[in-house]
């Protein structure tokens, strides 16, 4: 594993912060850019934050196993549609997906125990449904097809609820190697992303 890699994953982990953040100030604050010429730029921007952050999420992925997906796809670089990277790396590592997880306090030898997160976060399923729907806001609407409603089944902060509960503590497992990463997306007082690199005992 490069050392590298993992200060790559942390810097999309942070840049995802700041995505969910910007998406923030329309929810939460009242921020809108609607007076810039349409009332479809808010949603539009908001879109455009979901969808970096998916991508980001799925480039993470690559990020934690290029090692071996490397080997297999010679062309990795070139790799950007998150639909097929996902199942690429599926095929690689079927354990690919951050693994959310719950803090669950000290065990009896004074070492802070984590499990898996029940439900609540982002599954793969949801991932790719709301990649398409994101795109279906972002693209240009052919002028002879019938408009419709593009329906997202849930609130924008369901959304984000769901990308925090699984990303805020979570586990990689790295094809090809012992170790795992886990992720704290603020860890300590400087609210920064942190991951720690653990061994099986």
């Amino acid at each position: 594993m490069d050392e590298t890699d993992i200060k790559k994953y942390c810097r999309n982990m942070e840049e995802i912060k700041t995505r969910v953040s910007a998406i923030q100030k329309f929810t939460e604050e009242s921020v809108s850019i609607s007076n810039l010429g349409s009332i479809d730029f808010d949603i539009e921007f908001i879109a455009l934050q979901l969808r970096k952050i998916l991508e980001l999420i799925c480039f993470s992925g690559l990020i934690a196993n290029k090692k071996v997906y490397s080997k297999i796809y010679d062309k990795y670089a070139n790799h950007w549609n998150p639909k097929y990277l996902l199942k690429d790396l599926e095929r690689v590592n079927p354990n690919y997906y951050p693994r959310p997880l719950v803090y669950s306090g000290l065990n009896k030898e004074k070492v802070h125990g984590y499990t898996s997160r029940k439900d609540g976060f982002l599954t793969k399923k949801e991932f790719l449904f709301l990649y398409e729907k994101c795109g279906a806001i972002l693209h240009s609407r052919n002028p002879y097809k019938v408009p419709g409603v593009i329906d997202f089944k849930k609130s924008i902060s369901d959304w984000l609820s769901s990308i925090f509960l699984l990303l805020s503590t979570h586990e990689m497992k790295l094809m090809g190697a012992s170790e795992t990463w886990m992720v704290i997306m603020e860890y300590s007082t400087n609210k920064n992303v942190h991951a720690l690199i653990t061994s099986p005992a």
